[in-house]
């Protein structure tokens, strides 16, 4: 995806472990790199306590990365900010899937038509492994969100091995269910560490580095 493709809001939503928040942050940084303006981060996130982009606010906010809301309680309902919104070049919503994602409902006025939304899959979670069954996500989160998905994004890893192999069979089976379901995909996100430069992606590279570990890493 080009920069010009780009829309004031970039959402991005995901089943558990399809590591959306993870991409999420470092999107931010993406963008935030390409000094494209005020780039703001908003939380949305009250499924998963464990991983969420907030908890990453200092070294986020270091770089100019404005992180809402301001606190880390784990049980809480996340509010837009209007003035922040306002004044904001591009906005970054992490969302949890699965039911979390119909949160999004109540900011449908806000999004209209200037958003995109990604939807992160991981081909080794259990519950995206096959086309079938990421077609079902595909259904499920728009039911729930009342929202497009623009863009697949290639999110495929395993937590204790990276290998860039993982990442190349992801690209394989999202190409199927991109043709099957006339979604383009956005990114293959992988690991900084991994890149070589000979590596072969069909699409483009979202360079990453991981910022959130489980409770006890």
């Amino acid at each position: 995806m080009q920069i010009d493709s780009l829309k004031k809001y970039n959402i991005f939503v995901g089943p558990y472990g399809s590591g959306k928040s993870e991409v999420a942050i470092n999107f931010a940084l993406y963008l935030a790199n390409q000094n494209l303006g005020k780039i703001v981060i908003i939380d949305l996130d009250t499924i998963t306590p464990f991983f969420r982009s907030r908890e990453v606010r200092e070294e986020l906010e270091k770089i100019g990365i404005t992180v809402f809301p301001k606190h880390n309680i784990i049980i809480d309902v996340p509010t837009l900010n209007y003035g922040i919104l306002t004044e904001a070049d591009y906005i970054i919503l992490d969302v949890g899937g699965d039911k979390g994602s119909s949160i999004l409902i109540q900011y449908a006025k806000d999004l209209i038509d200037n958003y995109y939304k990604h939807l992160v899959i991981n081909t080794r979670r259990m519950e995206t492994r096959s086309i079938i069954e990421i077609l079902k996500q595909i259904d499920n989160i728009r039911l729930l969100t009342g929202l497009d998905i623009h863009f697949l994004l290639n999110n495929t890893t395993l937590i204790d091995d990276d290998s860039v192999k993982y990442a190349l069979e992801g690209e394989k089976i999202l190409s199927e269910v991109s043709e099957k379901s006339n979604i383009p995909i956005s990114f293959t996100s992988i690991e900084k560490r991994l890149l070589k430069g000979d590596e072969k992606f069909q699409y483009p590279i979202l360079p990453i580095k991981r910022y959130l570990l489980r409770p006890g890493d």
